[in-house]
Parts: structure tokens; C-alpha cells; sequence
């Protein structure tokens, strides 16, 4: 229900290591407390960046990635007159774009991309501003104000000049990149479904899903002519009453129009493998968990994701059941959890970016380091620089010294190095060093030793 309320209201408000190099005598104990990599798998953590929003907590509503581009991202903050965030290092880093400066400041923007490079498109309410060159600048679209506040926007995936969007009157599309626009009934711009979610077909071009609310027939409707006709498809879909329960989310493969994931306001997850003619409930696995977004990673195996407000659950395709994640639960500030939302890093091997009104969060990997370079020193000596060996480094990491950070340069993921001071091999002793994230204990390494020698 919670789902379901949050959902309304936006509606209606638009290895082995090598060993460390020590003395003989020394050489057995070093060995036990510097234990070896036993595995190249990574364990995974999440890491949440500082993001530069207007307001506090940084509510995310939207992540778009480019496909063409790796590293680029934009978000969108969830609040009126919220900010236009920007990354282009996969996430790890996000700035505020300058030049971002909607129509109206009274409402939320959403972000999508708009499947060619550098293009994004952002809409809020009857608004829709787009951008060719990643949010450097942006321009107003002559969205028709008649078709009323918008609920979700989608780009076909193949034609990239055409727009759906479904809005509280309705469903309408424009073939020419938002230029005009056209509807069932022409004025006021409504008829069709009135869809909370829209996937297109990639195979078929001129099919269309559209997922409704509850409150205006629920279910879910498909067109074989880009949005012109429509045909209730929702049997086997989950029921409240005497009506189609409220569909969150629909997902369309494509590979095949004919086969599509459906997310219902009952937290499960459907499937229908003949154009909706009957959909099968698809939660093996995750039975008694309430999924609340679903993502499906079509450039690396078409590995469906699942979100709950705590864990992340994946299917892979021709499987049979759903797999958990062996990670920490997501981090949930608040004192209740928010829904849970989820975007992909197609360019990052499949990396997931999760958002909710806390913020976001990404998967790393927990670094690991190998060896150290030098990995002693003479008490009294001067300042030198560390360089720090193993695997899963990121831009983002840095080295901390007896758990205090130390200025860091990231070399490559197998490699950084870190400035070490005169003040810190000032007397013989053992020294700690660890490599991790600002902000969270989750993603720091295992513990290397350097030896200060008298």
C-alpha cells in the first residue's frame, strides 16, 4: 500500500597476495596476520556519493545513463525546484549543472535518456526541456499543455524521435521529437490508457504496452499501431475487486515484443510470453519479499533485477528462480524505508545504480590489496610515497594510514599510490594500511601491515 500511496501522490502532483617483505624472525606471525587473498571474487558493498542537491535529504526521483557514452549520467532531484546533477565517472562523482533552469520551479522533473548521445530529456507536470550535449544547455519542448500534467514519458527505443507519454488525461505520442503532438480525442488531448508506465517494442516497432493505475482501470493495455488503438491484455494480472490492480512498471525484451515483465502494485513481478494473452506470476525466490522496481540489463546476458527496500535479487535469463544478492541491506537513513528504485550502468559491466528519496547508491566492489611498495621504512626518515597493489580500485578510493585518510591518486584499479608524511614513520612501530570509501566502513579493505623499522 505504501507503494501504491507514494505512487498516487506523484500522480497527482506532477587471489593469492604476495607476502610483505620482513624480517626472518618476524616472517610467520606477519604471514598469519596479513592473511592471503583466498578468492578473486569480489565482495560487493554500497557506496554513497555526496551529491550537490538544492535540498537536504537529496531525494532522487530519476537516473538516466547514456548508452553511447561510459561514465555519463544525469539526475534529477526530487524536489520542487530540485537540481540537475551530472556524472561522468560512472557515478562515483556527481556536480550540479549550472545551466539547468526549468519552466516552472513549482514541480519536480523527472529525467530520461533520450537513446542518442548526449541527449536527455527532462519533464515535469506540463513541461519537457531537452538537452543535446549531456546538460550543458537545454531547450523547451512545445509540449501541448491541453494533454494535461504528465505522469511518465518514454523514446522508443529504435526511433528516437518518438515520444509517448502518459498523462492525467490520457495517452499521447509525437513523431517528431516533441514537436506537435496527437491523442485519441485531439482536444482536450486524451483517450487511451492512462498509463503509469509505457514500454515499447524494440523487435516490433509500432507495439506499445501501457501499465495503469487502479484508479483508472488498472491492468495492462497494448497497441500494435503506436498508441492509436488499444487492447486490454491483463489476464492473470492481480486483481482488487472488482477491478485490474494498479501495474507499476512494465518492461518490454527486446529481443521479442511478445514477451514483457510486469511489476504490480502488490509487489510481485509477472511475465507474459504471448503479447499479454495470459501473464504467469514470476517470484519464485523472493515469495514473500515486495519487489518495488524492476530493471532488466540487456547488454550483459539479460539479467533481470529486483529491488525490495532492503536487498537486490537477479534472474537470469532461462532461469528458474531468483537469486539474492550476498550484500549488506541497502542503506536506509530514515527511520522507515523508502521504495527503492533502480537504474544501470550498461557501460560499467552492469553496475547498478539505486535511488530513493535518501540519495543514491552504486555497487563497488570491496578493494583488496596484494602488496605495498615500500612496505618498511627507518623511523625518523622523511616523507616518501606509498604505492598500494591489488584489485577493484576506483577514482573514489583512498588510502587510509592507522585509519586516517592520506592524500590519494588513483593510478589504475590494480594500482594508487598515497603521500605518506614524516610524522607518520616517526617512531618504530607497526602501521595499518587500508584502502576504503569516505563516509562508510562497508567497502575498506583488509588490513596490510608496514613495518617502521628503529
Amino acid at each position: 500500500m505504501r507503494a501504491r500511496s507514494i505512487r498516487l501522490a506523484l500522480l497527482l502532483s506532477i587471489c593469492a597476495c604476495t607476502p610483505l617483505a620482513v624480517p626472518v624472525s618476524a616472517r610467520q606471525s606477519e604471514t598469519l596476520e596479513f592473511a592471503p587473498i583466498a578468492s578473486t571474487t569480489p565482495s560487493l558493498f554500497w557506496y554513497g556519493p555526496q551529491l550537490p542537491t538544492n535540498f537536504s535529504p537529496p531525494r532522487i526521483n530519476s537516473v538516466a545513463y547514456d548508452l553511447a557514452l561510459p561514465g555519463v549520467a544525469l539526475a534529477s532531484e526530487g524536489n520542487p525546484g530540485g537540481a540537475m546533477l551530472r556524472t561522468t565517472d560512472h557515478g562515483l562523482t556527481w556536480l550540479k549543472l549550472p545551466n539547468w533552469n526549468p519552466a516552472s520551479t513549482s514541480y519536480s522533473y523527472r529525467v530520461i535518456y533520450g537513446n542518442l548521445p548526449h541527449t536527455f530529456y527532462a519533464y515535469g507536470a506540463v513541461w519537457v526541456s531537452k538537452t543535446t550535449d549531456d546538460g550543458d544547455t537545454w531547450t523547451e519542448i512545445p509540449y501541448d499543455t491541453n494533454c494535461n500534467y504528465i505522469v511518465t514519458m518514454v523514446v522508443h527505443p529504435t526511433v528516437p524521435t518518438t515520444l509517448f507519454v502518459g498523462t492525467s488525461n490520457g495517452f499521447a505520442h509525437s513523431i517528431n521529437g516533441g514537436q506537435t503532438w496527437s491523442s485519441t480525442f485531439p482536444f482536450p488531448c486524451g483517450g487511451g490508457p492512462y498509463a503509469f508506465t509505457i514500454g515499447a517494442g524494440t523487435d516490433q516497432p509500432n507495439v506499445v504496452y501501457a501499465g495503469q493505475f487502479e484508479n483508472y482501470g488498472g491492468g495492462v493495455l497494448r497497441s500494435s499501431d503506436q498508441g492509436v488503438t488499444w487492447q486490454a491484455v491483463s489476464n492473470g494480472l492481480p486483481v482488487v475487486g472488482t477491478s485490474q490492480a494498479s501495474i507499476l512498471q512494465v518492461i518490454v525484451d527486446p529481443r521479442n515484443a511478445a514477451v514483457v515483465y510486469a511489476l504490480g502494485e502488490d509487489g510481485h513481478i509477472y511475465k507474459t510470453t504471448n503479447s499479454g494473452g495470459q501473464w504467469t506470476i514470476l517470484n519464485h525466490g523472493i515469495e514473500a519479499i515486495s519487489v518495488t522496481s524492476i530493471a532488466l540489463d540487456v547488454q550483459h546476458g539479460y539479467v533481470l533485477y529486483a529491488a525490495s527496500t532492503s536487498q537486490i535479487y537477479s534472474f537470469l535469463d532461462g532461469g528458474t528462480t531468483w537469486q539474492l544478492w550476498a550484500t549488506k541491506p541497502i542503506p536506509q537513513p530514515s527511520s522507515f524505508p523508502y521504495n527503492i528504485f533502480i537504474s544501470i550502468d550498461t557501460r560499467a559491466s552492469g553496475r547498478l545504480t539505486l535511488y530513493d528519496d535518501n540519495g543514491l547508491y552504486i555497487d563497488l566492489s570491496v578493494p583488496k590489496i596484494t602488496s605495498l611498495t615500500p612496505n618498511t621504512a627507518t623511523a625518523g626518515g622523511p616523507a616518501f610515497t606509498l604505492t598500494v597493489n591489488g584489485r577493484y580500485f576506483t577514482p573514489a578510493a583512498q588510502v587510509q594510514w592507522n585509519g586516517k585518510l592520506r592524500p590519494t591518486k588513483f593510478v589504475s584499479p590494480t594500482k594508487i599510490t598515497a603521500a605518506i608524511s614524516a610524522s607518520d614513520i616517526r617512531t618504530a612501530k607497526k602501521d595499518t594500511v587500508t584502502v576504503g570509501y569516505s563516509g562508510t566502513s562497508d567497502g575498506t579493505s583488509h588490513a596490510a601491515f608496514f613495518t617502521v623499522q628503529p
